[in-house]
């Protein structure tokens, strides 16, 4: 409501100075623009150029036609129809699926949404109305959420809990994503634990999120995947690697980090491999996760493949993760409340461990 608020604001001396048609005239050329660097560099949202078809369509009916203007507000409001079916529903969903830190992606497609349908507000009479309802609904909504900005059992609060031990340095961390600890994670972390991530022990996540906090902690007798390598030659000038990893527990993912710049001619693991534009290709990854693999109750052992130049030395650590911390017979937890939720899209309440591969 707010942007609503505030493009009526910007756009009223221009409603005012400007016939609807005119004021499309930017909007249509920076959605034009827009599906040229779509076309080039992502032509999965093609679907972009549609609502600026029809807007031309609306443009060349009020330029070519004399009409009343109750049959432009409905012709137009007809023809938008795909615009607002297409696109509305993304204002939504862009901050769900993306994060809250992403918000100004819906404020944009508000403000192209608004571009494309300025004739139809050109025309409306009630321009002050609809900016008085929308400044008031503006206050009320924030009103609201700062009434209703607390946690509980409808409204819970996220939280997040990892058991991290590094088997080379032989030394165990509590670490966490939270971006303020809460009761629930002050029993592992303390009142006082160490702001910022552990170096290499991140796993790959939906936002790349960093852990925030993290503390020292006893080790526990957590067993550790079996890694042999197999293959260890060289084919066709490159080197070809084959790592067997065998889990000791009932692990679920396994990570392959790269802990520095490497290249890869080929990877795979359980002889699937991933495809490239071209054979002679490489498949490069400056530093973090390399591969995630989920494993299923047929996955006793895990087979990684891949090849690099014959002067790499390929620097890899293996995370291997559990998803059951909290069920863990090696830890006293106390629970969640009902008010908290462990949170998506991150390893959560997971036990990692971490080792390095010589290669």
């Amino acid at each position: 409501m707010l942007n609503t608020w505030l493009l009526f604001k910007i756009y009223k001396p221009f409603f005012k100075k400007y016939d609807g048609n005119d004021l499309l005239v930017a909007p249509l050329i920076f959605w034009i623009v827009m599906n040229v660097l779509i076309y080039y560099y992502l032509q999965g949202a093609a679907y972009f150029i549609i609502p600026v078809y029809f807007a031309l369509l609306t443009a060349i009916i009020f330029v070519l036609t004399a009409m009343s203007k109750t049959l432009k507000i409905a012709i137009s409001t007809l023809l938008a129809i795909p615009l607002i079916y297409m696109f509305s529903p993304q204002i939504k969903i862009f901050p769900v699926g993306l994060g809250l830190e992403n918000l100004f992606i819906s404020a944009l497609f508000i403000v192209l949404i608004f571009g494309l349908l300025t004739p139809i507000f050109g025309l409306y009479a009630s321009r002050k109305f609809i900016l008085k309802i929308a400044g008031i609904s503006t206050l009320f909504f924030f009103g609201l959420a700062t009434y209703n900005n607390g946690f509980n059992e409808d409204r819970k609060k996220p939280n997040s809990i990892v058991f991290i031990h590094d088997v080379d340095d032989k030394q165990s961390y509590w670490a966490s994503y939270d971006t303020t600890p809460d009761i629930f994670t002050k029993q592992f972390l303390g009142d006082n634990p160490t702001q910022g991530n552990l170096t290499g022990t991140t796993s790959k996540s939906k936002y790349n999120t960093s852990y925030r906090y993290h503390t020292k902690t006893e080790n526990r007798e957590i067993p550790i995947p079996l890694i042999t390598k197999t293959t260890d030659s060289i084919i066709n000038g490159f080197r070809t690697i084959s790592l067997e990893i065998k889990p000791q527990r009932n692990a679920n993912k396994i990570e392959l980090i790269a802990n520095e710049p490497i290249a890869f001619r080929t990877l795979g693991a359980q002889q699937v491999f991933i495809d490239k534009k071209s054979p002679d290709a490489f498949l490069r990854v400056n530093r973090g996760t390399i591969l995630s693999y989920y494993l299923t109750k047929k996955d006793s052992v895990l087979r990684i493949d891949f090849s690099t130049k014959t002067t790499a030395t390929p620097n890899i650590s293996i995370i291997e993760s559990s998803f059951d911390l909290l069920e863990n017979p090696l830890f006293d937890i106390t629970p969640r409340t009902t008010s908290m939720m462990p949170m998506p899209f991150v390893l959560n309440d997971a036990i990692i461990t971490i080792k390095k591969v010589s290669l």
